[in-house]
């Protein structure tokens, strides 16, 4: 499935029949609030606007809010069926004991509408100084202004909330629009200490926020669905979430959230699946939520934070000052847009699911976020199958003068399977692009893509280090002006191809953890322990133009035996350094090879960097074989007419792609199951045997000398 798919035209045409649906809602009958006793000078008009509510929906009409201030001491039940009007009409709480109320309570309701009213509960810092308490598991009791639960078929627009904990909480709600309507927080909390990172939080602020989704205890799967929230003008320093568009629901609630303004919660816009116990009957993760042209700025925490959520689209976005602490030191991690806990990967038993439906962060512009020191990531990717795309993520050099954090920032601890990153452009960051991988057990079978993306101005252009054997694939990348351009780490069968780097202090740097000899420990989270050495390079590197770069391919974490960076590679080839091609494989002494980790194949060729006549300039490869800085032997058993060798003694030691002599023929490995305790080879046994031996196979040469 594609990513268009995702918003399929059958969920956007069902949202947009519904939303016409909404605005047929007329009638030639008005009331008003005043027929029935509401004031508006300053009295309790509570019971009158009850009144009011109750004969309207009773009659099927449009109630009318004059101009004037209501005060109201209880919530007012909001009826099917009933419409309300204003024009600078407010209702206003008035706590008189320590419970707070919502003004306008909706529970299992339909066909409704509020448009052109103002609403102000409590302002959140008088809340608290009161010693308040608001009670989001009971409908009602929270300091909202107005709370609808299990309701559909509504819309609410064109009012202005000010002063509350909650303007709006829906939880179970489906079938509906929130649409401009202006969002105030009041409550003392400024956006200018926020963009000066001097801000300081409530000491009770979770689930606070304009449009929030709150959950109640025994209801995680009470969802939302079918919806439309747009066009809101929403600026509440002190708050915790400016739209949250999902809670807790394990299953499909589609909907937009787009053409926002968000300026001063902790996180712009949110969904989130926390630790709540799931229903085994769960059918998906899917949210089927997009994200698109939202203006986000001023948050504290995150612009857009994901939480253990598939197939959301993040398009289009403009996202400015955003993560402004800088770090979590919760956990929950601040950035502009933040993924996190891995649907994939820590509910495998719920639902069916593929990187078909993944979640799509694309085209969405970045500017300056996190705080003058630090960065989590401006992009964090913590789920696997994470595709993104096309964004532009940027920190000004007028503002930042020194590089830090993170561009885009990938696992970081979730251990997430793999993911796609193409196309961005990511400047003046401490990496640009930053693969930091725990180790997990998991299978080759989805090939990551790090491809066509632009990185300047980083210390660290790309660092991988993603602790995962499934082909990482780094293509067509620019990286200029860093000070490393790309690291490999603990990612071995991974390719660095097509890419540019100019400009830099160091191109193409090897780490540890990329042979052969890593694979099944590093496949197997673990369970199978590294051999005491190190044996049969893995990389791809090719044909990488490198321009005026001090030291364009270094080698780091080097033992005897392994100190060339060509020994790392399975191949190296055609890379251009200032317009010349490496010869990659020059060696001082040409018996040096002994001491290799490589893999050799038949046909690789090694020079002599000491050219002497008659001395030997080249070596030819004739035989393919694996070197390494351990023996390597264990025994296995053998079917004749079997590519597949049974029963390893011990698999410690042997990786994908070394060649070994098995049963004294030679054989290179394809692949292993370490749990079958097999290895599948690239030709059949040629007879049945049990505890044959399996050792590394010498490489054979022949010396082309120089006459």
């Amino acid at each position: 499935m594609s990513d268009e798919d995702i918003f399929s035209n059958d969920v956007l045409d069902r949202i947009s029949s519904v939303i016409k649906s909404l605005g047929k809602f007329h009638s030639e009958m008005v009331v008003s609030i005043t027929d029935f006793g509401a004031k508006g000078d300053g009295s309790d008009d509570a019971d009158a606007i009850q009144k009011a509510e109750d004969y309207a929906a009773n009659i099927k009409c449009m109630l009318y809010f004059p101009p004037g201030r209501y005060k109201v001491s209880k919530p007012i039940i909001k009826k099917s069926l009933s419409h309300w009007r204003g024009i600078n009409a407010t209702l206003y709480s008035h706590i008189i004991n320590t419970t707070s109320y919502s003004l306008v309570v909706s529970s299992s309701t339909s066909d409704w509408s509020i448009d052109g009213l103002s609403f102000e509960a409590i302002d959140h810092a008088t809340f608290e100084a009161r010693g308040l308490i608001a009670n989001l598991n009971t409908v009602g009791l929270s300091n909202a202004c107005i709370d609808t639960y299990c309701s559909s078929r509504f819309f609410i627009q064109n009012c202005i909330f000010r002063k509350f904990s909650q303007a709006i909480l829906y939880r179970g709600c489906s079938q509906f629009e929130i649409t401009s309507n202006k969002f105030y927080s009041e409550n003392g909390k400024t956006l200018d200490s926020m963009r000066n990172r001097q801000y300081s939080k409530f000491a009770n602020y979770a689930y606070t926020g304009a449009i929030v989704l709150a959950y109640k205890n025994g209801y995680e799967n009470v969802k939302a669905s079918d919806f439309i929230i747009s066009r809101n003008y929403i600026e509440i320093p002190g708050l915790d979430i400016g739209i949250d568009g999902l809670a807790q629901a394990p299953d499909e609630n589609p909907g937009l959230i787009q053409s926002n303004i968000i300026k001063g919660a902790h996180c712009g816009i949110q969904l989130y699946r926390g630790s709540f116990n799931i229903p085994p009957d769960s059918p998906t993760f899917r949210a089927n939520l997009l994200i698109q042209n939202n203006r986000i700025c001023i948050t504290w925490e995150q612009g857009i934070y994901i939480r253990t959520c598939i197939g959301v689209q993040i398009d289009n976005n403009y996202l400015e000052l955003t993560g402004l602490s800088g770090t979590s030191k919760t956990g929950a991690s601040v950035g502009a847009i933040v993924t996190r806990s891995d649907a994939f990967g820590n509910f495998p038993n719920y639902f069916s699911a593929s990187p078909d439906v993944p979640v799509t962060i694309s085209n969405n512009y970045i500017v300056n976020p996190g705080s003058l020191s630090d960065l989590d990531g401006a992009i964090q990717i913590r789920a696997s199958y994470c595709h993104v795309l096309n964004n532009i993520i940027i920190r000004e050099k007028n503002v930042f003068s020194s590089r830090s954090g993170n561009g885009i920032l990938v696992d970081n601890g979730e251990g997430i399977i793999g993911s796609v990153i193409f196309g961005n452009k990511v400047k003046n960051y401490s990496s640009g692009i930053r693969w930091i991988g725990t180790l997990k057990i998991h299978d080759s079978n989805f090939y990551s893509r790090v491809e066509q993306n632009i990185i300047e101005d980083c210390a660290w252009g790309i660092y991988v280090d993603s602790y995962r054997t499934n082909l990482m694939n780094m293509k067509n990348n620019l990286v200029q002006g860093c000070s490393v351009a790309i690291v490999i780490k603990n990612s071995p069968y991974s390719s660095c191809e097509n890419n540019t780097i100019a400009n830099c202090e160091e191109g193409i740097q090897l780490g540890a953890g990329n042979l052969a000899s890593d694979y099944l420990y590093l496949k197997s989270g673990g369970i199978i322990p590294p051999p005491k050495g190190r044996a049969g390079g893995t990389l791809i590197i090719r044909n990488n133009e490198v321009s005026n770069t001090i030291s364009p391919h270094t080698i780091t974490n080097t033992i005897t035996g392994d100190i060339h960076f060509f020994g790392r590679c399975i191949v190296w080839q055609g890379d251009v350094v200032d317009g010349t091609v490496t010869e990659p494989h020059y060696l001082t002494n040409m018996r040096e090879t002994v001491n290799l980790v490589k893999t050799w194949n038949r046909g690789d060729v090694i020079l002599n960097s000491s050219l002497i006549n008659g001395a030997s300039y080249k070596k030819i490869c004739l035989t393919g074989g694996t070197y390494g800085t351990y023996k390597l032997h264990t025994t296995g058993d053998i079917i004749a007419g079997s590519n597949v060798v049974y029963n390893i003694s011990s698999l410690i030691g042997i990786g994908k792609w070394m060649i070994l002599s098995i049963n004294d023929e030679v054989k290179k490995v394809l692949d292993i199951d370490y749990i079958a305790k097999t290895i599948t080879i690239d030709s059949q046994a040629t007879e049945t045997k049990k505890g044959v031996n399996i050792s590394f196979s010498i490489p054979e040469w022949i010396e082309v000398n120089l006459n």
